[in-house]
């Protein structure tokens, strides 16, 4: 259930900057499950973004105008793979933006 829950909010977040790129730019969501080692499973999403995604010490601030009632699905994630002693990485390379989750097998 929180590997669910952690992997449909990175694609909710995914999904969501797609719709918000310009029409000029192609949308994609790319998804990659791969073993890490014998025992962690890592899951990394990537999608085009426009711009800079502001990240400060692994955590990104909702940039929608109601803060109170959003950023939920980022906490979510961490607390989920911090539960199975993983980790939950962003990085932006150019403008492709990636999710990594590890999670304890």
């Amino acid at each position: 259930m929180d590997f669910c829950t952690a992997l449909g909010n990175a694609l909710d977040n995914a999904i969501e900057a797609c719709i918000n790129l310009s029409t000029h730019t192609s949308r994609y969501i790319n998804v990659k499950f791969s073993l890490e080692s014998d025992n962690y499973i890592s899951v990394e999403i990537s999608n085009p973004v426009e711009g800079i995604v502001q990240v400060e010490n692994n955590h990104i601030n909702s940039t929608k105008n109601d803060n109170l009632y959003h950023g939920f699905g980022i906490i979510s994630m961490k607390e989920c793979v911090q539960k199975y002693n993983g980790k939950l990485e962003f990085k932006q390379k150019g403008n492709i933006f990636y999710v990594k989750l590890v999670f304890k097998n």
